[in-house]
């Protein structure tokens, strides 16, 4: 192999420009979607208490919710918005 490319060598820089020219054209021409449709499963809990402090009700009620979401939907992160 290592002779032939040196008896030819033009051969060898355009089958290499070939190749490149045909691969910058499929790439040219493959569709990109930049926003492909994602469902992501979302669950919102809110929490309504009224006559309880904010402290109470974290402690009481919205403690206990994670460990549900985890065991129950085998979520993988909770993100946490205390609404302030």
């Amino acid at each position: 192999m290592p002779s032939f490319a040196v008896r030819h060598p033009y051969l060898l820089i355009v089958v290499c420009l070939f190749v490149c020219v045909l691969g910058l054209t499929s790439v040219a021409r493959m569709p990109v979607d930049m926003f492909p449709p994602i469902n992501i499963p979302v669950v919102l809990v809110a929490t309504f208490y009224s006559g309880m402090p904010p402290q109470q009700i974290e402690s009481k009620r919205i403690l206990r919710i994670p460990s549900n979401v985890f065991l129950r939907w085998q979520a993988e992160s909770i993100i946490w918005n205390r609404g302030r």
